[in-house]
């Protein structure tokens, strides 16, 4: 009987250990696929022509078509998506106004706020927690000590300050001594849709008739995480 090459023997050798499922010890030798391999140093693919050195498909959409063991960082590992989002979906939206000029508001109607409107849009993919902030210098002045001005942000026509139902009701600075300027600020919250949204501020002051609100150097704030 013929005795069997070296290469036979390696050849069967790896066979028995592919068919057995144990890993393959592949340091200098191959790659057995749909195995378990163990290489005693890194494994480097280069692909010297076109295109990338390695795609990785997997046959099920929601299978991964790659694993890791460990949370380390890889380096110049770049990702499109993160949780299915892409990084417009992911990066706060915001918007800002400014106004330096101050403007008096009376006890008529709610008026807007000059300067304090704008519009948010928000990306396709996802709600967002939505923060609105404004702040202003105030003072009340030409009524009595029981007088107010009250402020409100309206999201798309819907208040969303504090006390959304009525909004009035919330004061935002109150008659004093007809001269003291305070800092104030109010704040809302609203889950936004995608879809572009409408900002305004507006203004109203309860009391006397002739009691009146003025704002001065002022800010809206917008932020959609």
């Amino acid at each position: 009987m013929k005795r069997p090459s070296h290469a036979t023997v390696v050849a069967y050798t790896a066979l028995v250990l592919a068919m057995s499922g144990s890993a393959y010890a592949a340091t200098g030798g191959a790659f057995i696929l749909g195995h378990a391999n163990v290489a005693g140093a890194a494994s480097t693919l280069t692909n010297t022509g076109a295109g990338a050195a390695l795609s990785l498909r997997a046959a099920k959409a929601a299978t991964p078509a790659l694993v890791v063991n460990t949370r380390a960082q890889v380096p110049n590992l770049n990702s499109t998506y993160l949780n299915g989002l892409t990084s417009t979906g992911i990066r706060p939206v915001v918007l800002v106004r400014q106004n330096s000029s101050s403007s008096l508001y009376g006890t008529a109607s709610w008026t807007n706020v000059t300067g304090m409107s704008g519009t948010i849009s928000i990306p396709a993919g996802r709600s967002r927690p939505t923060f609105f902030t404004y702040s202003a210098e105030c003072i009340v002045t030409g009524g009595n000590n029981s007088d107010w001005g009250s402020v409100q942000i309206l999201v798309d026509g819907i208040a969303t300050t504090p006390n959304a139902t009525n909004s009035q009701d919330f004061a935002f600075c109150s008659e004093g001594t007809n001269t003291a300027w305070i800092g104030a600020s109010t704040q809302g919250y609203r889950l936004l849709t995608p879809g572009t949204h409408t900002v305004q501020v507006q203004a109203l002051t309860t009391g006397a008739a002739a009691a009146q609100t003025r704002l001065d150097d002022m800010q809206l704030s917008v932020v959609a995480y």
